[in-house]
């Protein structure tokens, strides 16, 4: 699916697609804005919030998913730029800390757990949801075994 560029104030919420599974994951904090069951953004400060709300969905700012996922999972990222001689790329980092008694299961020194991906986004925001999708991949994953 091609990813339609937001504006403004719009680029600073997740996707439809994230808040809904983040819904799914559970997340229920204090929001700007919601999405319609349609997919359609609004902006509670602007509008309200609607008296029907039980078919919206929160539409968290990436800092707030973000923060969710550091806080209810002890999931931390940070986003990487690359500079090169032509431009600039960036690629992102997924860490986690595992109990002691871990570590010798998972082979690891001083408990840190890292996903990385090598891949190369042309701007920092197709990062971010590229990591976004991948903490919602890990939470699913580990919340269904």
């Amino acid at each position: 699916m091609e990813e339609v560029k937001k504006q403004g104030m719009e680029s600073l919420f997740i996707p439809y697609e994230q808040a809904l599974a983040l819904k799914e994951l559970g997340f229920d904090e204090p929001c700007f804005g919601f999405y319609y069951p349609n997919g359609k953004l609004i902006q509670i400060h602007t509008i309200g919030f609607p008296d029907d709300k039980k078919d919206c969905i929160l539409a968290p700012l990436y800092q707030q998913a973000f923060r969710w996922f550091r806080e209810k999972y002890g999931l931390y990222y940070y986003i990487l730029p690359e500079f090169y001689k032509n431009g600039i790329n960036f690629n992102w980092q997924i860490l986690w800390y595992l109990p002691k008694e871990e570590w010798t299961i998972h082979r690891i020194y001083n408990g840190t757990m890292l996903y990385g991906d090598n891949g190369e986004y042309p701007t920092q925001e197709k990062a971010e949801l590229a990591c976004l999708r991948k903490l919602i991949e890990i939470v699913k994953k580990n919340t269904n075994e």
